[in-house]
């Protein structure tokens, strides 16, 4: 509010105020039905309108109804094999493990130390099978790739 001046604004509240008793129509119509004084004797000007626009953004009930959902974009996933002399130089692997905390919300987090890969779980709690779980399910995954996890680390929670 701070570029307008007291009259500016209380114009643009007089316009928010006649776009309420108009029944909300879009930002189109609204400038169309004050553009070619649709409403009688109307102290309410197009600039008005834009000002309103700028101050408050554009009005919630407005866009209420109006606007459609989009579908997002397919999400496209690039498989990129591992080299094979990457997987005949780091074939044993050193992993570090912890938890980690967004939210409240635990997550279990793992970084190979030559591969500099990550994996990142999210842990329905912190108990023990629950972590045993996930750290499973990671350690048959680098065998999947023909990596062998050979040294753990983590710090004194584990």
């Amino acid at each position: 509010m701070k570029p307008f001046s007291k009259r500016q604004i209380v114009a643009a509240d007089k316009a928010r105020t006649l776009l309420a008793g108009l029944g909300f129509p879009s930002e189109a119509d609204y400038k169309w039905i004050l553009r070619l004084n649709q409403v009688q004797e109307c102290p309410v000007t197009t600039e008005d309108a834009m000002v309103a626009s700028k101050i408050w953004g554009p009005d919630v009930p407005s866009l209420k109804g109006k606007t459609t959902h989009r579908t997002p974009p397919t999400v496209r996933t690039d498989i990129v094999e591992i080299p094979i002399e990457i997987c005949q130089l780091h074939w044993i692997v050193t992993l570090s493990i912890d938890v980690f905390f967004v939210n409240k919300i635990p997550f279990f987090i793992t970084l190979s130390q030559k591969l500099m890969f990550t994996t990142v779980t999210h842990l329905e709690n912190r108990k023990a099978p629950t972590i045993f779980k996930s750290l499973k399910s990671i350690f048959y995954y680098y065998l999947q790739k023909g990596f062998h996890v050979l040294t753990i680390n983590g710090d004194n929670d584990f």
